[in-house]
């Protein structure tokens, strides 16, 4: 039997990502970390009050982050779901 309130289910839509000066062949590597960072975020520290009673939240600001010249497309999409999740917190 699955509990719900201890499993609660998330369906996440995020319609614009606006990432300025990356080149296209890097959107779908930075896309897929940003989905698994933010999964796992959600997994770990449980899911934001905000969201709780369901609804949407039309815009989050994410504001912005440092990024060195080394990041990996992976390390870039961590960063942005890190700053979402702050952001809906």
């Amino acid at each position: 039997m699955n509990d719900t309130r201890r499993n609660p289910s998330i369906k996440l839509h995020i319609e614009d990502l606006v990432l300025h000066g990356f080149p296209a062949q890097d959107r779908e590597r930075v896309a897929r970390s940003l989905q698994q960072e933010l999964t796992r975020l959600l997994q770990q520290d449980g899911m934001p009050a905000s969201l709780q009673q369901g609804g949407a939240i039309p815009h989050i600001n994410a504001g912005s982050f440092n990024m060195e010249h080394t990041n990996t497309q992976e390390r870039i999409g961590q960063q942005i779901s890190r700053s979402l999740y702050g952001g809906i917190k």
